[in-house]
């Protein structure tokens, strides 16, 4: 695994907030 270990993290708190805003709006 060439990729930044930030990456990862930043895929995972992006999903989290996307989840986040739907069980709001839902």
């Amino acid at each position: 695994m060439t990729e930044n270990p930030f990456s990862l993290m930043d895929i995972c708190l992006t999903f989290i907030l996307n989840n986040g805003l739907q069980l709001k709006t839902s």
